[in-house]
């Protein structure tokens, strides 16, 4: 189990820090290998990037965020960590969506919708001079 710098975490307001924290630490060890194997298969140095910060978060039994600093301080991406953090934050709802979105019939049904409006706006733009 894993514990949110000490407090309880009913006692505290949760900060999109904490969120990430929470959501990473809840997903499965499948999803999280689907995760990885999505973002590397993206490749490139954000990619890169955060999954080095997804890997450091999971390692942690309690959310640090001075650790984080001190740890990748070197890294040029520790300038814009929150944008990052933002970016590993939808990567993974991303990931949970195409890993689950079979499960959930709506879901599915708006994936869809949206690649019949993406090939047809790809479809149309060809044939606009």
């Amino acid at each position: 189990m894993f514990t949110l710098a000490n407090e309880s975490i009913l006692n505290i307001a949760m900060t999109p820090s904490l969120h990430l924290f929470e959501h990473i630490k809840l997903l499965s060890p499948s999803e999280k290998r689907y995760f990885k194997l999505c973002a590397a298969a993206i490749g490139g140095n954000e990619q890169s990037s955060y999954l080095k910060l997804f890997d450091a978060i999971d390692k942690m039994e309690v959310y640090d965020e001075k650790l984080l600093k001190e740890q990748f301080k070197n890294e040029r991406f520790i300038k814009q960590l929150s944008v990052l953090k933002n970016y590993l934050q939808q990567a993974i709802i991303k990931s949970l969506l195409h890993s689950n979105g079979e499960n959930f019939p709506t879901t599915k049904l708006q994936l869809q919708v949206a690649t019949i409006e993406l090939l047809f706006e790809k479809r149309t733009a060809s044939f606009i001079p």
